[in-house]
């Protein structure tokens, strides 16, 4: 049996939830926003807006006697930079745990965005340059818009590839998350 139930910010707050549907960053959102001004070399002058949206969902689900409570709750952070770049940061808004730290911009700037912010991020699933240079030389090929990686068993990097039809400008975004946290009860 599974039940999905819509909660909000408010009640998730009031009851204290933490949300435990994927697994998080050891840095909190404020510190993985500063680190990514920092590596990306981006002025606060730059930053032109700055939006916040949330969703969330609470499943219950029982095979016989066992039952598993999942709470999914995500607030996210899009800041909007000059030269069409932006930064997105999905959180839980309880613990300030990150979820997804995605960067779009163009082709270099997502290289170094990747390169830079996978050591911050997790330091435990180094990688090479050929390991690098293979995650990118497969994007590059042109045979797909996209590519997720493995990083370890928590962790993916995901690079995906959109065409702006109104500006003629191709957007490349990579995002580091964090896994779904699979319950053994399904």
């Amino acid at each position: 049996m599974l039940a999905c139930y819509s909660i909000s910010e408010q009640e998730v707050k009031k009851l204290n939830l933490v949300s435990n549907e994927y697994f998080k960053f050891a840095l909190s959102e404020t510190e993985i926003e500063k680190a990514i001004l920092l590596c990306m070399n981006i002025k606060k002058r730059d930053l032109e807006s700055t939006a916040y949206a949330s969703e969330g969902q609470v499943y219950q689900r029982q095979q016989g006697k066992l039952k598993s409570l999942t709470v999914g709750f995500q607030k996210q952070k899009l800041v909007t930079c000059m030269d069409h770049e932006q930064i997105k940061i999905i959180y839980d808004p309880i613990d300030k745990g990150v979820y997804k730290v995605a960067f779009q911009g163009s082709y270099e700037r997502v290289k170094l965005f990747m390169k830079k912010m996978n050591s911050i991020l997790c330091p435990q699933n180094y990688l090479t340059t050929e390991d690098y240079n293979y995650i990118l030389d497969h994007y590059k090929s042109g045979k797909s818009d996209y590519v997720s990686y493995k990083l370890g068993r928590q962790y993916k990097i995901m690079l995906d590839a959109t065409d702006e039809e109104e500006t003629e400008y191709k957007d490349y975004e990579v995002s580091i998350q964090g896994d779904q946290f699979i319950s053994n009860i399904y």
